[in-house]
């Protein structure tokens, strides 16, 4: 019942970004053709009372609302560019967190009490006092003092995927999740 609950909350909250980007990109369109449309007008209203008083010509008027269109194509650079500015934006976070948790691994290998032993006079797999806990503040254990040992030529049967193997591991050596 407990993952039930968990799964709809993360699928209300992929909703609820959905529902954000889908608001977001309406405000940027929104802001994009009305900023397109008043860009074609905004010369004419501006330049058009010289014109009403003869101080320019309609050829003036053209002019000035050709420039007007070129210095407004340069300074849109920004809003033509924005969904690549996100995309590398969002790319650079998702490689400057993948950095750091890489550097979390190197640091925590470092520290870690696991020790590998490359023999090659012994030609098995062994596995001494293993403890697995939950990384969170209450360090709660979830495998206490575990000892394997794989010979050669050894058949081992696991099957299922490996939530499945973990579960059935946890409740039939250790008495989990009854």
């Amino acid at each position: 019942m407990e993952e039930h609950a968990s799964l709809l909350i993360l699928f209300m909250e992929l909703v609820s970004n959905f529902r954000e980007i889908m608001r977001r990109t309406l405000l940027l369109n929104w802001f994009v053709h009305s900023y397109k449309h008043a860009s074609i007008v905004f010369p004419f209203i501006i330049a058009s009372p010289r014109y009403f008083t003869k101080a320019i010509t309609l050829g003036d008027l053209t002019q000035i609302s050709s420039a007007f269109s070129h210095v407004q194509s340069s300074l849109s650079f920004v809003l033509k560019s924005y969904a690549k500015i996100a995309l590398w934006r969002s790319s650079t976070k998702r490689l400057i967190e993948f950095e750091k948790s890489l550097n979390e691994l190197r640091l925590a290998k470092h520290h870690s009490r696991i020790k590998i032993i490359v023999s090659s006079k012994v030609q098995s797999i062994q596995i001494k006092a293993l403890t697995v806990q939950i990384p969170l503040n209450d360090q709660q254990i979830l495998i206490d003092n575990l000892n394997f040992l794989f010979e050669p030529h050894q058949n081992v049967l696991i099957t299922g995927d490996i939530s499945s193997v973990l579960v059935s591991f946890l409740k039939n050596k250790y008495g989990f999740l009854k």
